[in-house]
């Protein structure tokens, strides 16, 4: 359990003008009167501004109330002594700041500060060792959690990964599928058309055959046509010549006199 240094036995000896404030913040201070006391000794510092010990009271009060960011204030401010035993005290309670914040190096030092200053101090002794065990502990949880984060992410990954074999594997069986059927119904498909060519040619006469297309009529192209008048020509002239040959030879042969 983490102790303050209260210093309760400065404030009787504190001079006649402060005495009355001081006992007073002192008694709601023991009385739990946090908030009065507060004011009392706010009060007193009207009267002795330059008094450190005042704000190293607020300090220790604002910690008892766990308001512990206006207790380092109070506690940094009472740091302006020249007491040795004071600064020793406030370094000791500002280590107990920051172990209830968790801030274990910070405890640490101001532990170490505390002892430099009072060598004997027996909780500074104590809350350094247990500062530094906390900070360990500390390290330790960090390092686990960081370790535990990386596994969840490696094991995010991997199922990630396998789910999205898993997704790649559905598809391509799902495309073999499509494919599958694709052939089976291409394969009914041309027994059904042979199937039905059967059918047709049963239904033709015995003998009959389909019928051939006609094919396209062949055309004479000009050089052909010249060729075949150029034949004609020489036909017919040949055919002259032949007749005037035969009437030549009828003129040139008279019938005898019987």
């Amino acid at each position: 359990m983490l102790a303050l240094v209260v210093l309760a036995p400065l404030l009787l000896g504190w001079m006649n003008p402060l005495r009355d404030v001081t006992r007073q913040g002192l008694r709601q201070y023991l009385a739990g009167e946090y908030d009065a006391a507060i004011q009392s000794y706010l009060d007193a510092e009207l009267r002795a501004p330059e008094d450190a010990r005042l704000a190293f009271s607020r300090g220790t009060i604002n910690y008892k109330m766990g308001k512990y960011e206006a207790a380092a204030e109070e506690f940094a401010r009472a740091l302006s002594t020249d007491d040795p035993r004071l600064r020793a005290a406030v370094h000791y309670n500002l280590g107990n700041v920051k172990f209830r914040e968790e801030d274990y190096p910070s405890a640490i030092n101001e532990y170490i500060e505390a002892l430099k200053l009072a060598p004997d101090h027996a909780d500074a002794k104590f809350n350094l060792e247990l500062a530094r065990k906390r900070l360990k502990e500390q390290i330790d949880k960090n390092k686990q959690q960081q370790e535990q984060q990386q596994q969840q992410q490696q094991q995010n990954q991997e199922q990630q990964q396998q789910q999205q074999s898993g997704e790649q594997k559905d598809e391509q069986q799902e495309e073999q599928q499509q494919q599958q059927q694709k052939a089976e119904g291409k394969e009914e498909e041309e027994k059904q058309a042979a199937a039905g060519q059967e059918n047709t040619d049963e239904e033709k006469p015995s003998g009959q055959q389909a019928q051939e297309e006609p094919r396209q009529a062949e055309e004479i192209s000009p050089e052909e046509a010249e060729r075949i008048l150029r034949n004609l020509a020489r036909d017919e002239m040949e055919k002259r010549r032949e007749m005037q040959r035969r009437r030549a030879t009828r003129v040139g042969n008279p019938e005898k006199d019987w």
